[in-house]
C-alpha cells in the first residue's frame, strides 16, 4: 500500500513509486532481525528468496506500472509465475504476517489487559516497550 500512493501515505517520505519502493527495500536491515528471531522463536525457519540481491536489483529496475496500482499488488512477480503458480494463489491478497496469524490481534488485547487502552497513542508498542523495559 506504501507504494501505491506513496504522496498520500504517511508511512513513507517519498512522494514517486520508485522512491517508496527504495525506502521500503533500504528499511528491511532495520526489520529482519526482529522478524528472524520472532520467526524461530515459534520454531519456524524463515526463507526470503524474494531478497536475494539478484531479485532485488532486479526489482529496484522495473517501471512503476509493474510494482503496485490501485488495483493490484506485486504485479511482476504474478505475471512472471503465471504458467507455475494457480490463479487462485497468485492472486491472492498479501497480509502481513502479524495479522494473517492473528498476532496483531493478540498483541491487542495483552496490552489492553495491561491497561494499555485503545485511545492511547500506540497503545501496543507502548505495551512492547514496557514489556523490554521490564516493567510490564
Amino acid at each position: 500500500r506504501k507504494v501505491v500512493d506513496p504522496a498520500e501515505d504517511h508511512r513513507v517520505d517519498a512522494d514517486t513509486v520508485r522512491g517508496a519502493t527504495r525506502e521500503v527495500v533500504r528499511s528491511l536491515p532495520d526489520q529482519l532481525p526482529r522478524d528472524v528471531l520472532t520467526l524461530r522463536a515459534a520454531g519456524v525457519e524463515p526463507v526470503a528468496p524474494l531478497l536475494h540481491d539478484r531479485v532485488v536489483d532486479a526489482a529496484l529496475r522495473l517501471p512503476a506500472d509493474l510494482l503496485a496500482t490501485d488495483e493490484e499488488r506485486k504485479i511482476a512477480l504474478r505475471r512472471a509465475v503465471a504458467d507455475v503458480v494457480p490463479d487462485d494463489v497468485r492472486g491472492a491478497e498479501k497480509k502481513a504476517v502479524q495479522y494473517g496469524t492473528y498476532a496483531a490481534r493478540e498483541l491487542d488485547r495483552l496490552a489492553r489487559q495491561a491497561g494499555y487502552k485503545r485511545r492511547m497513542d500506540d497503545h501496543v508498542g507502548q505495551y512492547i516497550d514496557a514489556l523490554v523495559a521490564g516493567e510490564a
